[in-house]
């Protein structure tokens, strides 16, 4: 069991991706995704760190736990949509759906929840 997603982090070229995986997170990664990204607003166009900061706010009450997160440069396990979040043109992706990361931190939690 579990609510596995993901969160995929792009940068120059799609053959160089990092996998931020959640084993429990399901629909509300989107959610967390958000805080994330509107709290590392100044590091919108710094690839690593942008990275660490979602990581950082996805595991922030397990830190010290053994499972539950991984990082991958390749897709693991997934059950939700998967986020894509491309830091060249500062855009996310769920779905069908592209929003630029200014229009991504003001969705409501019932959109990002749709969107999973």
């Amino acid at each position: 069991m579990g609510a596995r997603s993901n969160v995929c982090v792009r940068s120059k070229d799609d053959n160089h991706e990092i996998y931020l995986y959640s084993h429990w997170d399901g629909p509300d990664l989107a959610l967390i995704f958000r805080e994330a990204l509107a709290r590392g607003k100044d590091y919108w166009a710094d690839p690593p760190y942008l990275t660490r900061i979602i990581f950082s706010e996805m595991i922030r009450n397990e830190v010290n736990e053994l499972t539950g997160y991984g990082i991958s440069n390749y897709l693991t396990d997934n059950e939700y949509n998967i986020i894509y979040v491309d830091t060249d043109s500062q855009t996310v992706s769920i779905g069908d759906e592209v929003f630029t990361f200014e229009e991504f931190i003001d969705l409501d939690d019932n959109t990002l929840i749709r969107l999973m």
